[in-house]
C-alpha cells in the first residue's frame, strides 16, 4: 500500500515541537496532524488548530 506525502509528514512531525510559525508566536508539541480538502490541520497540545494551505519544513538535523 503506498504511504502520501501526508502520512510521511504526520510520522515526522507528530510528537515534535514546533518552535515557531512565522509570523505568529504559535508553538508547541504536534498532537495530531490531518489532511482536509486544501489543506493540512495542525493541531498542537495547547488545542490550537494551524490550517496550513503549504508547508515549507526545514529539518535542522543536517547540512
Amino acid at each position: 500500500m503506498k504511504t502520501d506525502r501526508v502520512e510521511l509528514l504526520k510520522v515526522k512531525i507528530c510528537g515534535r515541537k514546533i518552535v515557531s510559525v512565522e509570523p505568529s508566536r504559535w508553538s508547541g508539541e504536534v498532537k495530531s496532524l490531518m489532511k482536509n480538502q486544501d489543506y493540512v490541520s495542525i493541531t498542537l497540545d495547547d488545542g490550537t488548530v494551524l490550517e496550513v494551505g503549504g508547508l515549507y519544513i526545514r529539518d535542522g538535523s543536517g547540512a
